[in-house]
């Protein structure tokens, strides 16, 4: 976790944002709703430097990512949960133009459509799969 945090605050000082804070989370039985409060009302006001350094659709990026991200956890801990943020990703992969066969299979309930029997494995190749599209349409 620690490498992550440190590359999150490499890529905002590169780009002269402030860099995104993990939020607390108040009561583990909320945790999903408050995530998604703390990515929206953007405390840090990371998405908002985003997009009036760069454009509206680094925001929407930014966003997406929060979201896909913390969808992995769970996803790949819990599968049994199936789809968490499934709006959000939904709505913030649209904005951002990502084609929907990219993100669809992090926001549905099942895994079955993709390849393997692995949950974590598949949650690992959808990310990355993800990743690769981002990279070659910005």
């Amino acid at each position: 976790m620690t490498s992550i945090l440190n590359e999150q605050r490499v890529i905002a000082d590169a780009l002269g944002v402030q860099p995104p804070v993990l939020p607390t989370i108040q009561h583990v039985a909320n945790a999903l709703h408050e995530f998604t409060q703390y990515v929206e009302v953007d405390p840090q006001k990371t998405a908002l430097q985003l997009a009036q350094k760069y454009s509206e659709q680094h925001q929407f990026l930014y966003k997406f990512g929060a979201y896909c991200g913390y969808a992995m956890v769970f996803r790949s801990t819990a599968p049994e949960l199936g789809a968490v943020f499934g709006p959000q990703i939904r709505r913030y992969g649209r904005l951002i133009g990502l084609p929907t066969e990219t993100w669809e299979p992090l926001a549905i309930d099942s895994l079955a459509s993709l390849g393997g029997s692995d949950p974590k494995q598949k949650i690992l190749d959808l990310i990355n799969g993800i990743d690769r599209t981002v990279r070659e349409i910005r």
